[in-house]
């Protein structure tokens, strides 16, 4: 009954909802369904509010928002603030109609909050059981490779390793770009960090083995953004000081994602994760490390990750100059950054073309 209250609500026929809805919360009560008699209590609500009869409408949402609190339904709490805050303001009570508005917000906030968290929950039991079928893949072969000759045996368990390198590889890479879609839709962001954060590295004079793996693992810096809620990582205005803190969380929540890799990859994505937010002169997140605690990867990455922050539009400021970039990097060398690593974006970063095409295929 309620859903046909609802189709009825769509179709703008508001008597007829009504009707279906108070036929619904009669039969809610005879069967003792708390939770249909909330919904009908607030489906009664809205359509009397529809029909401006605040007076009434008021009753059945205080009754529906008292079982929803005490059934501890959050979506139903929230959805009768938020008709309480309308149904006050008919009435020409613009203050309590703020205080049910204050509740609605905080409310759907926590909400959102949850479901960033159910999203990380959900996003590290994948990879955990990626991860657990490579392992047991591994060992499959390794057992079948004592059944053959040494020569073959060798030559299969090469083979195979490398095909689930690359598996892993895949995954790192489309797990990057899951975490950036939500407000980079190309990937293009983590595909750029990657490549300057591997320029950066060869002219470190890291092993080209280890430039290779901070090629990838560079792409996975900002995985824990997935944790974090839509109202916040999409904002337009600035952040305030709570959403801030709530949005520097993301390093933690990518490193919980990544954590209890054995490879190298996972290893320095897990890493990179935590650190790359870190400053030089100490005054960074999340953990305040200062100097040469921080891994060189964190430092290399969060050159890497400004540099192209700088030069590309955002949805809050416009592109920069390769020039104002540059000078911006020097002017936070020994306080952001650590020096040597701006001098080495100074040199690779001068003749870079800025990218601003789609990523590659992967």
């Amino acid at each position: 009954m309620i859903s046909i209250g609802e189709v009825f609500s769509w179709q703008g026929n508001s008597k007829q909802a009504l009707t279906t809805f108070r036929d619904a919360l009669t039969l809610a009560r005879q069967t003792d369904h708390r939770e249909g008699e909330i919904d009908a209590l607030l489906g009664v609500g809205k359509q009397l509010l529809m029909l401006k009869k605040g007076h009434e409408a008021m009753e059945y949402l205080n009754q529906g928002l008292q079982l929803a609190e005490e059934s501890k339904r959050k979506k139903s709490m929230a959805a009768a603030h938020g008709c309480l805050a309308d149904c006050y303001e008919l009435l020409g009570n613009p203050r309590v109609a703020l205080e049910h508005f204050k509740n609605f917000h905080k409310i759907d906030q926590e909400l959102k909050n949850e479901e960033g968290e159910r999203r990380s929950r959900y996003l590290k039991m994948r990879f955990d059981l990626e991860r657990s079928e490579q392992k047991a893949e591994m060992y499959r072969m390794q057992n079948e490779a004592n059944d053959l000759a040494r020569r073959a045996a060798e030559a299969l368990v090469h083979e195979r390793t490398q095909e689930l390198e690359q598996a892993q590889v895949e995954i790192v890479t489309r797990l990057a770009i899951a975490a950036e879609s939500r407000d980079d839709v190309t990937g293009a962001h983590t595909w750029r960090v990657g490549r300057n954060a591997a320029m950066l590295a060869q002219e470190l004079g890291l092993p080209r083995e280890e430039v290779e793996i901070i090629r990838l693992a560079a792409r996975l810096h900002d995985v824990g953004k997935i944790g974090i809620p839509d109202s916040i990582l999409m904002k337009h205005g600035v952040l305030t000081p709570e959403e801030y803190e709530h949005m520097k969380t993301h390093t933690i929540i990518g490193g919980r994602i990544l954590s209890g890799g054995k490879s190298r990859l996972l290893q320095l994505a897990q890493e990179i994760a935590v650190s790359h937010h870190e400053r030089w002169d100490g005054r960074g997140y999340p953990f305040g490390l200062l100097g040469e605690t921080i891994p060189l990867s964190g430092r290399i990455v969060a050159v890497a990750d400004v540099f192209d922050a700088l030069t590309h539009r955002r949805p809050y400021k416009q592109a920069w100059s390769l020039k104002n970039a540059l000078e911006e990097l020097a002017r936070h060398s020994g306080s952001h950054f650590d020096p040597r690593i701006v001098q080495a974006a100074l040199k690779v970063f001068n003749t870079l073309k800025i990218v601003t095409e789609d990523a590659p295929e992967l």
